[in-house]
């Protein structure tokens, strides 16, 4: 188990070290996210595991330039296309995670702290001696 673990952390840091201070995120989206999906234990992500293809649907007519993060993201006046877009987004997200479509966002994001928090008290349970 520990050299299975060692191979992760491993793994992880050659990762990092890879991608330290490269950042064209148009061209490297998908090697990284391979990359980081096989550090996580995930063979063959790009085999039905995660999508690249998929484009948000915006209308570059009713661009948002001149709006705020605060508009933007305002539950009231949010632009239609820009939540569409987002829904899209997270039941993309949802669907990674196994997660129904049927959570809330509350519900999603608290499942998320629930694996974080069960995630660091692993790593720190292989910490203990």
């Amino acid at each position: 188990m520990e050299n299975r673990a060692t191979a992760k952390i491993s793994a992880a840091r050659k990762f990092v070290s890879f991608w330290a201070g490269k950042g064209y995120e148009k061209g490297q989206t998908q090697p990284f996210w391979i990359g980081l999906l096989r550090v996580l234990g995930v063979d063959s992500p790009d085999q039905g595991f995660i999508e690249f293809e998929d484009k948000a649907n915006i209308d570059a007519a009713h661009g948002f330039i001149d709006a705020s993060l605060a508009d933007l993201y305002d539950e009231l006046t949010m632009p239609p296309d820009l939540r569409r877009a987002h829904q899209e987004n997270d039941r993309a997200v949802m669907a990674a995670y196994g997660f129904s479509t049927k959570m809330t966002e509350s519900e999603c994001v608290a499942e998320l702290f629930r694996r974080y928090s069960a995630l660091i008290a692993r790593k720190e349970d292989e910490k203990r001696p």
